[in-house]
């Protein structure tokens, strides 16, 4: 990432209201810091993402979420 890029990157995530309500589709949870988006968006490229890029996510999710936000997304018998 170019240095300029770097600096806008840093400049839209600090502008972002991230939130701990787990349960309000439009809010940005708190542990997507570093990638906003709202559940309702996280759930949608969930179900519509390919394989490596849903393990991509529900990796970030796993090591960011607190661990009761993870069920909201994922269910056990996907993480085993």
């Amino acid at each position: 990432m170019l240095k300029s890029q770097k600096a806008q990157a840093n400049i839209i995530l600090k502008n972002v209201n991230r939130s701990t309500e787990i349960q309000d589709p439009a809010a940005i949870p708190c542990f997507l810091w570093d990638e906003p988006m709202n559940v309702a968006q996280l759930k949608e490229r969930l179900r519509g993402a390919s394989h490596s890029e849903r393990v991509r996510l529900l990796g970030k999710i796993l090591r960011e979420a607190r661990d009761t936000d993870v069920w909201t997304f994922t269910g056990p018998d996907e993480v085993r």
